[in-house]
């Protein structure tokens, strides 16, 4: 036997064990992860018995995985099927072990491969690429020298060839979705290591993709894979869809039949399986019946695993270069990586750019925060059990006849399982979902009429949050009784004679994920009502439609540099942000200490880069004097006259944005009829799906565009459609929001000031975002006009004025300020 070269950890070997004695003692292979220093700290079960495949196996493994298979007799001789695979995997880079059933007993067949030094990427590289004279100046019709472009990949190179971090702002105009791919494709095809490009909207991920890679693919030498990976969510399950398909009941007792036999149609003819390929939008709760869930998925135990879609994606990512995703997707991967789990949603990657990386501390807010409310919970109760046309349905229901019509298994067992599932669980069930409702009832009464209520310590101490308090850990026993029950059905299951075992291994999973669900519903609650958790802000929030109003129960982390730099910036070689907008005063100060790249501040670098285009040609920058602070009574009065008058010196052409909802509403109604008299068409948020929004307003040019927050960013429009942007408010975030209000008290506890250490810098990333929306071409021109005059009087206002470019200003009465515009357009 060969020397033991790689080692376990005790936990390891403690799952591995575990894993085969659940098999009973038969075959399991394992997928196992190393480190550098040959121990394998985790491990994942890719299949057992006779039913491991090893092509369908094989393709979810890379380079530097180990298979790890048993040898039930204890004799670790590799046979000569042992010897194949492992020629198959020693060939891609991948580790072939067998172990005994204890897992202490191991034969190395083929190392853990390591890959060697980075090679780096040559700066004379990037300027044959994207210099004059250069692959892409031959390829591209209306090529334009970028010096900015080229010191922006320069430095991304570096920062690659280093194992640097690297900040850099990269104005309108520059070119860096180009600067950062051309760099990144350089590295991981020369590496053969992947890097993930992340971003905040599908306009610029359907940029990247459907532009920007093909065009990248015809113009370099190395061949490279891009692949955009979405969510599981996006795709559909083969396995749900056969049940669907399959259900004689569904005609019966589904109201929403007739979308959910368009789902059944396309499901049988789609080649994709992803959501974005379906023709129309389909109910949530329809798409919820056949979409792909992690925890339900059988894996190589389906017999649609070889044709699922998810999986097929999966296998495209895993052969990638480059992985195109959104911030939530990576967060998704990120956070479930941080809770230890054996692997997350995308393949193993090694570095990372952040485009739109201004969004990052909101994203990663969102992921490691936690949130319930009662339909979180009630789901998983439903998907176990419910009536409907007087019908029973649901898991433990198909689950009781399943195993009532199975020969293989006793009469006594048979008897168990029914008197389990129809004497305990579903009167059970049935309390529980009364019980989910009135417990939530009552903590939707704490909001007392207010859309948020937030958890400080003195609210927790109220005798009406102390009730609540009590009824959670009531609601929390009774709960752990019914996943009790729930296990001791799975026990019975697991007890069965091997062939029945195998036989029930889908459901067996399946009942297993719903347990995990449960607990996972009784740990939020209780680490939201019972726990006190220092550096988390908790707070009630209402939700749903005016139908169906309830309560959400949500925390969110006050500070997420520490975990920022935990999970991201130590385990990623290079992690590269950029943005136009990502300094403050002509720093990255805030950004740093937002995002916690002030504690690796020893590997970061930081590059400003100014937009190539003319601003002092293009842009006129106008704040009207003559109204009253957005603070004072007057200002919503007068803001109406305002704004038709701004936006008639530019005949329609424009933007309006807003930073609430209320005031958007209002003035819109207001001005709508004025300006369609004048034969201006009025658009507004909300009205339409935000692309044919956009659509309507590029193919109307004289239209005006009434939207606030999201509209501030993420939005091109080219040429005369646009001429006008009208930022009506300065974006300060509402200082009573729980997050921004707890935030700003623990700069404060600090011996900071939360006005400008938070409020100021974060309204002048969102106010250059606004300005951004006019000029996105040499060709644009236009005006900037801010209705918020303590731009001016305000001792902050300087930070927010140094923050623009350098372009044509005018501070002045409305009289002038139209005058003005009319003449320079």
């Amino acid at each position: 036997m060969r020397e033991k070269s790689v080692k376990f950890t005790e936990d390891v070997k403690k799952r591995i064990k575990y894993a085969i004695e659940q098999a009973k003692g038969n075959e399991v292979f394992f997928k196992g992860l190393v480190n550098e220093q040959k121990i394998i700290w985790d491990v994942e079960v890719l299949a057992r018995g006779n039913q491991f495949s090893v092509p369908a196996c094989l393709c979810d493994l890379e380079p530097g995985d180990v298979v790890i298979h048993n040898h039930p007799s204890g004799e670790l001789t590799p046979s000569a099927a042992d010897i194949n695979i492992a020629a198959k995997l020693g060939a891609d880079g991948i580790g072939f072990l067998i172990i005994d059933n204890s897992g202490e007993e191991l034969y190395v067949v083929v190392e853990p491969y390591f890959p060697s030094e980075d090679i780096p990427i040559s700066l004379e590289s990037i300027q044959k690429i994207l210099g004059e004279g250069g692959r892409i100046a031959c390829h591209l019709e209306n090529y334009e020298y970028r010096q900015e472009q080229i010191k922006m990949a320069e430095k991304i190179a570096l920062s690659f060839n280093n194992q640097q971090h690297l900040l850099v702002e990269a104005g309108t105009g520059t070119g860096k979705s180009l600067a950062y791919l051309i760099t990144a494709i350089l590295w991981a095809v020369k590496n053969k290591k992947r890097v993930v490009i992340s971003t905040n909207t599908i306009n610029l991920q359907e940029q990247i993709m459907f532009k920007d890679i093909p065009f990248l693919q015809r113009v370099l030498a190395d061949k490279f894979k891009g692949v955009l990976v979405k969510g599981r969510s996006n795709y559909l399950c083969l396995r749900k869809l056969e049940s669907l398909e399959t259900d004689s009941l569904l005609e019966d007792v589904d109201e929403d039949l007739s979308q959910l036999k368009a789902l059944k149609e396309w499901g049988l003819k789609t080649t994709d399986g992803s959501k974005a390929d379906l023709s129309f939008l389909p109910k949530e709760t329809n798409w919820e019946q056949v979409c792909s869930e992690g925890d339900l998925c059988l894996k190589v135990h389906c017999h649609h695993y070889k044709d699922c879609f998810f999986f097929k994606a999966r296998r495209e990512s895993a052969t990638a270069d480059i992985l195109v995703v959104n911030h939530h997707l990576l967060f998704a991967d990120i956070a479930l990586r941080s809770k230890g789990l054996e692997s997350g949603v995308l393949p193993k990657y090694h570095c990372i750019v952040f485009d739109e990386a201004h969004n990052i501390e909101d994203t990663a807010t969102t992921y490691f925060g936690y949130k319930i409310n009662k339909y979180l919970g009630i789901k998983q109760f439903t998907r176990l059990f419910y009536t409907k046309g007087g019908k029973q349905r649901g898991f433990l229901i198909d689950l009781n006849y399943k195993i009532s019509s199975d020969k293989h298994i006793t009469p006594i067992i048979k008897g168990r399982v029914n008197d389990l599932i129809i004497l305990e669980l579903i009167p059970q069930l049935g309390e529980m979902v009364k019980k989910t409702h009135l417990f939530f009832d009552n903590v939707y009464t704490l909001l007392n009429g207010n859309s948020k209520v937030r958890l400080t310590p003195a609210f927790i101490e109220t005798a009406e949050y102390k009730d609540v308090e009590n009824q959670c850990v009531i609601y929390i026993q009774e709960l752990t009784k019914f996943i009790e029950t729930l296990k001791k059905l799975l026990s019975t299951l697991e007890e069965m004679p091997s062939k029945a075992f195998e036989g029930l291994l889908p459901q067996v999973m399946e009942l297993n994920a719903y347990i995990k669900r449960l607990e996972g519903v009784a740990e939020t609650l209780d680490y939201l009502f019972l726990k006190e958790v220092k550096g988390d802000v908790k707070w009630l929030e209402l939700s749903g439609t005016s139908k169906n109003r309830y309560v959400t129960a949500n925390s969110a982390p006050l500070d997420i540099s520490y975990q920022l730099n935990e999970n991201i910036y130590t385990v990623y070689q290079s992690v590269i942000l950029t943005s136009a907008t990502l300094t403050t005063g002509g720093n990255f100060h805030y950004i740093k200490n937002r995002l916690g790249l002030n504690l690796c501040q020893y590997k970061l670098e930081e590059l400003i880069l100014p937009s190539p285009f003319n601003y002092k040609e293009q842009v006129l920058f106008c704040v009207p004097t003559n109204l009253p602070e957005p603070t004072q009574r007057d200002f919503e009065l007068e803001i109406i006259d305002n704004l038709y008058q701004l936006i008639m010196a530019t005949r329609g052409r424009a933007f309006v944005l807003f930073t609430s909802f209320k005031l958007l509403n209002e003035t819109y109604e207001k001005l709508k009829p004025l300006l369609e008299d004048r034969g201006i068409n009025c658009f507004k948020q909300g009205e339409m799906q935000r692309h044919l929004l956009l659509q309507n307003f590029k193919k109307d040019i004289s239209s005006v565009l009434f939207a606030t927050s999201s509209f501030w960013e993420g939005v091109d429009v080219q040429g005369e459609a646009l001429s006008n942007v009208i930022l009506v408010k300065l974006p300060f975030s509402v200082p009573d929001e729980p997050i921004v209000e707890a935030r700003q008290e623990l700069i404060q506890q600090k011996g900071g000031n939360p006005f400008m250490e938070y409020q100021v810098p974060q309204a002048v990333l969102r106010f250059k975002q606004g300005f951004g929306r006019l000029i996105r071409s040499k060709e644009d021109r236009g005006v900037v006009v801010v209705t918020d005059k303590r731009i001016l009087t305000k001792t902050y206002g300087k930070i927010f004025l140094k923050s623009l470019p350098q372009c044509n200003e005018l501070a002045g009465d409305l009289n002038r300020v139209t005058e003005t515009i009319v003449d320079f357009l």
